[in-house]
Formats: C-alpha cells, sequence, structure tokens
C-alpha cells in the first residue's frame, strides 16, 4: 500500500466517522454516562480529561457500545486534533517532547513554526494530539497526566483548572476548538 493510498483510506475512515457522528449526536446531546467500567458516572469528555491513556486503550478495545461507541468516535477524532491557540506574530505548532533515558513522553511546548529546522527525537505537529504518549509507550499514566497539564496550560492558560463535568463536555462539544 502507497503513502498515498494509505493517506486516502485514513481520510476516508475519519470522513466517514465524522459523518455517522453528524447523523447521531448533535452538539446539543447530552454525553452518556459510563456504567461498566472504572471510570462509572462519568462521561467520555471528562474520561479523556482525566486519564487519556485509558481512553484510547478503551477505543482501541472497542469497550464502547451502542451509542456511547458512536461518543468515542467523536471524542477520538476530536481528541487527536485540538487547535493551537494562535497568539502574537507567529504561527505556533506543538512540540512533543521526549524524555530521552526512558524514551517516553515528558511533555507539549509551543514553538514557532520558524523553528522548525529543530533536529531532534521531538514530535512536531500542528495540532495538539492526546493521543501520543500512548503511541510513544502503550502504557504511560505519568505521560497522560503531562500531556493533560500541557494541553490545560495551553488551551486553558492554567496547567491547574479544575476540568469539570461541564467544562470536559463544553470543550468537546465546541467544533472550533479542533482542526476537523
Amino acid at each position: 500500500m502507497t503513502t498515498n493510498n494509505l493517506a486516502e483510506m485514513t481520510n476516508n475512515t475519519m470522513e466517514e466517522i465524522i459523518m455517522r457522528n453528524a447523523l447521531y449526536m448533535t452538539n446539543d446531546e447530552d454525553w452518556t454516562q459510563l456504567t461498566n467500567t472504572k471510570h462509572k458516572g462519568k462521561t467520555l469528555p471528562q474520561v479523556i480529561f482525566n486519564d487519556p491513556d485509558y481512553f484510547f486503550w478503551a477505543y482501541e478495545n472497542k469497550v464502547f457500545k451502542g451509542h456511547l461507541s458512536i461518543q468515542a468516535d467523536k471524542v477520538y477524532q476530536k481528541a487527536r486534533n485540538i487547535k493551537v491557540p494562535q497568539t502574537g506574530e507567529y504561527k505556533s505548532v506543538v512540540r512533543y517532547l521526549i524524555h530521552k533515558p526512558t524514551r517516553k513522553f515528558a511533555t507539549i511546548e509551543l514553538i514557532p513554526e520558524s523553528s522548525l529546522d529543530y533536529r531532534g527525537p521531538d514530535l512536531i505537529l500542528n495540532v495538539i494530539d492526546l493521543s501520543v504518549p500512548r503511541q510513544i509507550s502503550r502504557y504511560d499514566k505519568l505521560g497522560s497526566k503531562n500531556i493533560i497539564s500541557g494541553t490545560k496550560a495551553i488551551v486553558f492558560e492554567n496547567a491547574e483548572c479544575k476540568m469539570t463535568k461541564k467544562r470536559c463536555e463544553s470543550f468537546f462539544d465546541d467544533d472550533n476548538n479542533f482542526v476537523i
């Protein structure tokens, strides 16, 4: 399979997921609370901000069923494509720093796009992707905690802000927060 075919397949799959979500869930619809997991009583937006490693594991293993799977598709796509706030005179991108001794995810930071001549083990993307720690290491609770702190610092301008149910759900309901 060529890179172009893979890209086309990925784009088609993403488009299909987005269309399915558009048919079955509007932004005005309530989020379903989990019932049979360690995050019982929480909605998927709360889970992704509390334990992204668990969310991506559960998504990969098709733990979410029925209507919850449709909501999981929506959260999955959005959690991997969070828009980078642009302030100042230069365009910012996200550098995902890797801890060299452990080769695990360390943190994220905004850097000017003009500094992309940087060479090193770190990953640079134009979106915040909450799945990066899991892509680097299949089980990384510290990396998950760090990406959430970094995301809150960048998006909410406060790494310690409390992610209430309302704040989590409102964030995922607002399509302006994502590059889709």
